[in-house]
């Protein structure tokens, strides 16, 4: 028949309170008092319980004195796992919360000065730590700023090179290029103001270097060399889009060049001409007629030279 001491003893360790238990235990066989089997297995299972907890609990010393706040808070959880009723780790975890939440405050304050410096890596870094120091989700908002800033700066850097990409086109008068990788970048969004007056540079030169081609066009022209003046008629179209009055009277000259390549027997330089032309100015109808007529008189001289082909096969 087991005493009240063991009956206590053993309701103690049942209920979990398994430091009181141990102690009760020790206190009442050093007075000279025992207990039997089952009060014994269960001061036992306490015993262990009670060691797996202090083990925690020094572990979580050592992450501490070490500075890793966040293992030490896992640790000493872990030792409330295996003992519930662990008052003392209770408190340990309190008193944590508030270091944890200090050294929080102190990282959101270096966070606050480096993104002043520019250092907006270094910020978002120092918010993390200082986020997993917190409960979850306390600074999803400044993170979430700090790296909505950061994908700014990222575009923005992107755009400037898109530009600075465009302007090497531009320098080559490779207009059509330069809009191209406008308009496919990041450019236009990032940074529309800059975009709007180079694609007013852009269009200021385009505008020139297409002159200076017509000029060119018209001078081979009046020396006679039909080919050259198409060569930069070709050039100067091949700009991209220009402005009207000069657009018209490209397309007018380039009309004029196909007839006297067609006067001259040319036809399938007038073609190409016309082509070309009848390209920058869909729906011109004077272009479509004699691009028309030019093709029925290609496809007139191929039959007469395949006739010709097939009469000479034939004679003996």
């Amino acid at each position: 028949m087991e005493t009240a001491e063991c009956k206590r003893i053993l309701s103690q360790s049942s209920d979990g309170d398994h430091k009181a238990a141990v102690d009760a235990y020790q206190t009442w066989v050093d007075d000279g008092g025992s207990c039997g089997e089952t009060v014994q297995d269960a001061v036992l299972l306490s015993t262990t319980k009670l060691e797996e907890a202090d083990s925690l609990v020094s572990r979580a010393f050592r992450e501490i004195n070490e500075g890793d706040l966040l293992k030490a808070k896992t640790s000493l959880n872990q030792a409330l796992e295996v003992y519930p009723r662990y008052y003392w780790v209770s408190k340990l975890l309190r008193d944590l919360d508030r270091s944890m939440r200090l050294r929080a405050e102190g990282l959101q304050q270096e966070a606050r000065y480096l993104q002043t410096q520019g250092d907006l890596a270094g910020a978002l870094n120092r918010m993390r730590q200082a986020g997993d120091l917190l409960p979850e989700g306390e600074l999803s908002g400044e993170i979430s700023r700090l790296e909505v800033m950061i994908e700014g700066r990222a575009k923005r850097e992107r755009a400037w090179n898109e530009l600075a990409r465009a302007r090497e086109f531009v320098d080559q008068n490779r207009f059509l290029d330069a809009e191209r990788v406008l308009e496919g970048g990041e450019a236009r969004s990032a940074i529309p103001e800059n975009v709007s007056s180079f694609l007013e540079e852009l269009r200021a030169k385009r505008q020139l270097r297409g002159r200076e081609a017509f000029r060119d066009a018209r001078a081979s022209e009046v020396a006679g060399d039909l080919d050259r003046a198409f060569f930069h008629i070709g050039s100067a179209l091949d700009l991209g889009e220009l402005d009207e009055p000069l657009r018209s009277e490209i397309i007018e000259f380039a009309r004029l060049l196909g007839m006297k390549y067609y006067s001259q027997g040319r036809l399938t330089q007038a073609r190409e001409v016309w082509s070309l032309a009848l390209a920058n100015d869909s729906g011109n109808a004077k272009l479509e007629e004699y691009l028309h007529e030019v093709q029925e008189r290609l496809k007139s001289l191929r039959k007469i030279q395949e006739q010709d082909g097939d009469e000479r096969s034939e004679r003996p």
